[in-house]
């Protein structure tokens, strides 16, 4: 059930919900990590690092055609942009949110401005899967109107290329956005570090993972451990990561597969199952999937830190 605001709990500024209640906990959200940086690194004297995870995955523009590429951008601007402009490049939000929100969009002050950026040292993607970015034929008229559909994205995105077919094998239909598009997350590597933010230093995908097609519904222990659409995901993705490291010089610094065991997923439950192990969730026994063994054989066959090898980037299955 969902609280509104005003009648569960006191409305800040009168703000009862709607994209004025999303851009403004956004924004208020960014003001806090950045406060909480500056104290851990200048008072605190911390000796780690601090970020913030992404949720975003990769927009390859349908045609060449100018639509398609500024619905790709706007697809980025509305989901990292948002955060990490801010903090990578200007001090401030995105062109074009400032220009399609207006007023709805807060302001930053000039010395919240420069709290904010830089107040990342690292940045966080959790990069699942890809889309196909298009533009929409009433562009023109969505941003012009904040109760248009599709405002205030504007943007079309879709999981079949150009001629329809699908642009990777499919996850569980608990997840129906998910789709096993290994060659995007190394373009998406790429397209972060050199196009959106070049200034990051390093970058970690902190979560990436699938969830076998009808897995919760087998009742066959024999036939769920079998997971292969899982294990081709794992074993396709982690060869695209290292590409992006030896090929396009992409300075990766870690990979989190999710996740280590089944739990219960956002908008799902225990419905659908991402994990590694299989959980028997009445006696909460867990077993090793293949995938769990494709997972640790690749980092076991690349030297990987904590699978008998002494590289320098870090690995892990959670939570």
């Amino acid at each position: 059930m969902l609280l509104r605001a005003g009648k569960y709990y006191p409305a800040y500024h009168g703000i009862t919900g709607g994209n004025e209640a999303r851009f403004t906990c956004g924004h208020y959200t960014l003001l806090a990590h950045a406060k909480v940086a500056k104290w851990y690194h200048e008072e605190f004297k911390g000796r780690g690092r601090i970020s913030f995870k992404n949720s975003g995955n990769y927009f390859e523009p349908n045609t060449t055609f100018q639509a398609d590429i500024v619905s790709a951008q706007r697809g980025y601007d509305f989901s990292l942009g948002w955060f990490n402009t801010p903090v990578w490049n200007t001090g401030d939000y995105p062109t074009s949110l400032r220009e399609t929100l207006g007023d709805l969009l807060p302001t930053f002050t000039p010395e919240e401005s420069a709290l904010v950026k830089g107040s990342c040292d690292f940045f966080a993607i959790d990069g699942y899967t890809t889309y196909y970015a298009y533009g929409i034929p009433d562009f023109a008229a969505c941003v012009s109107n904040s109760s248009y559909p599709g405002y205030p994205e504007c943007a079309g995105s879709q999981s079949t290329d150009p001629d329809g077919f699908p642009i990777g094998p499919a996850s569980d239909a608990g997840a129906s956005w998910l789709y096993d598009t290994p060659v995007g997350i190394r373009r998406f590597l790429k397209h972060i570090t050199t196009v959106l933010f070049p200034s990051v230093p390093d970058i970690m995908v902190s979560e990436f993972g699938f969830a076998e097609p009808g897995e919760a519904q087998l009742s066959s222990l024999n036939t769920i451990l079998w997971d292969l659409r899982r294990s081709d995901y794992y074993q396709s993705y982690l060869d695209n990561i290292l590409a992006s490291i030896h090929y396009d010089g992409v300075n990766v610094t870690g990979a989190w597969g999710w996740a280590i065991f089944d739990n219960f997923e956002w908008g799902s439950g225990i419905s659908t199952r991402f994990g590694l192990q299989y959980v028997n969730y009445t006696s909460l026994e867990r077993i090793p999937k293949a995938s769990m063994f494709t997972f640790l054989n690749w980092f076991k066959s690349h030297g990987a830190v904590g699978a008998g090898g002494s590289g320098n980037h870090s690995v892990d299955g959670y939570p």
